[in-house]
C-alpha cells in the first residue's frame, strides 16, 4: 500500500464565529498524537506533517471549519478524520497474527486502514447548515486545479500582508496570485486591474477571470477612499 501523509491540523480551542477570529485565535494541536514516535508511524508507511502539504492524503482534525488549511486539503481531495483514527491504526499495527480477531485484524495480516466513516470530525454549532453534510467534505476530484485559469488580486494595507495559508490555498488550486497595497492609490489600482485582465487573456483557453479579494478590515482607510476603490473594481 502507498504511504499516507497525515496533516495534523491546528485549530482554535473554541469555535468562534467569524473567519477573522478563526485565523487569529490561539492554536492548539492534537495532544494525543504526541504519544506516538515517528518510528511507529513511519514503520507503517505513514508520514505526519504539521502544516499544509501537497502530498496529504488524510487530514486529522476534531471539527469541520471554514478555514484555509481545511480548504487546502479539500482541493487535494484528502480524507478528513479525527485523531483517534490514527490511534486505531497504531493499535492494529501492534497486533500480531496470533491475536484474537475479535480485537481487530492485524495490519500484518491485512494492511487495511480503519473506515473513515467511523472517525469523522464533528460539525460545530456555528457551522452553516448547508455545510453540515458529510458529502460536502468528501474527496472530490472535480476540485483538483479548481482555480486553474483564475488570477487572484489580493488588496492589502502596506505592511500587513496577505494570509499565507489563503495564498497557498489559491496556488494549490492552480490559481495565480498578486498583491496590491491600497496605499498606492486608485489610479495605480486601475493599472494593476487592467494588467491583470490582460494576463488572464494571455492564458489562452485556460483564462477564466480576474478575482479581486479584500477583507472587510481594509475599510479602515476611510469610507470615501474605500468607496472609491470599490467603484474602481466595478468599472
Amino acid at each position: 500500500m502507498a504511504a499516507s501523509v497525515l496533516f495534523i491540523s491546528s485549530q482554535p480551542g473554541e469555535v468562534t464565529h467569524t473567519l477573522r477570529d478563526l485565523r487569529t485565535a490561539r492554536q492548539a494541536t492534537f495532544s494525543a498524537i504526541t504519544v506516538y514516535s515517528a518510528a511507529q508511524t513511519l514503520s507503517l508507511g505513514i508520514n505526519i506533517v504539521y502544516s499544509s502539504d501537497r502530498h496529504v492524503t488524510h487530514h486529522l482534525m476534531p471539527a469541520f471549519l471554514p478555514i484555509p488549511s481545511i480548504a487546502h486539503s479539500l482541493l487535494l481531495a484528502a480524507q478528513f478524520v479525527r485523531s483517534d483514527w490514527l490511534s486505531e491504526i497504531i493499535r492494529l499495527g501492534t497486533l500480531s497474527l496470533n491475536d484474537n480477531l475479535s480485537d481487530g485484524t492485524s495490519l500484518e495480516r491485512s494492511f487495511s486502514l480503519p473506515p473513515v466513516a467511523k472517525f469523522r470530525p464533528s460539525f460545530p454549532p456555528s457551522l452553516s447548515p448547508a455545510w453540515k453534510v458529510f458529502k460536502v467534505w468528501e474527496p472530490n476530484e472535480e476540485r483538483l486545479n479548481m482555480f486553474m485559469g483564475y488570477r487572484f488580486l489580493f488588496l492589502q494595507v502596506r505592511g500587513r500582508g496577505v494570509d499565507a495559508e489563503l495564498r497557498e490555498m489559491v496556488e494549490v488550486g492552480g490559481g495565480e496570485c498578486e498583491t496590491f497595497d491600497i496605499d498606492e492609490g486608485r489610479l495605480k489600482l486601475r493599472h494593476v486591474i487592467t494588467k491583470g485582465k490582460e494576463r488572464v487573456k494571455q492564458m489562452t483557453e485556460r483564462g477564466k477571470g480576474l478575482v479581486i479579494v479584500a477583507e472587510e478590515t481594509l475599510a479602515i482607510v476611510g469610507s470615501d477612499l474605500w468607496q472609491a476603490f470599490l467603484d474602481e473594481i466595478r468599472r
